[in-house]
């Protein structure tokens, strides 16, 4: 089943969204250039497990890594942020957050 605003009913559960409502939605907020980069976004619930990765190439099959010395960890609640503190402005990184039900 496809939530009213396009995403599916695993999506919305695994994102912690209200499938009902279209304004709920998992977000990325503000992207800072760093050092240290810095990922805004929301909802970060405290019922979901956040994992901060990049890869370097987006040609398909990606291969994403964890970003060093940034462990998964549960959600702080509303707005939450990661960083990469060793970020580099000069190379060309893509970055995402997997979320996880635990």
């Amino acid at each position: 089943m496809v939530a009213a605003k396009g995403t599916t009913l695993r999506h919305e559960n695994i994102a912690d969204t209200d499938p009902a409502d279209t304004n709920d939605v998992f977000r990325v907020l503000s992207i800072s250039n760093g050092p240290p980069l810095t990922v805004q976004f929301r909802p970060g619930s405290t019922g979901r497990v956040y994992t901060f990765q990049y890869t370097e190439d987006l040609t398909p099959p990606e291969s994403w890594i964890d970003v060093p010395g940034v462990p998964p960890r549960p959600g702080a609640g509303g707005t939450d942020e990661m960083q990469d503190a060793d970020s580099d402005p000069d190379r060309q990184i893509h970055y995402r957050i997997e979320v996880q039900v635990p």
